[in-house]
């Protein structure tokens, strides 16, 4: 039993070092993609209120 043992040993210890190295880079990848998510939403964030600015200077008001 011991040597069946002896056997497994090896591959079930890279099967798992594996697995962890992919979870790692996925957690990693995830980071980087959040932090150009943020990016994209400040950018876009700035050009909704400069048209919003450019909006209000160049219509006039149907209200007041």
């Amino acid at each position: 039993m011991a040597a069946v043992l002896d056997a497994f040993l090896p591959y079930v210890k890279n099967l798992i070092a594996g697995m962890a190295q992919e979870e790692v880079s996925m957690l990693l990848g995830v980071s980087g993609e959040i932090s150009k998510l943020e990016d994209n939403l400040e950018a876009l964030r700035a050009f909704l209120a400069d048209a919003e600015r450019g909006a209000t200077l160049t219509r006039p008001c149907k209200y007041g």
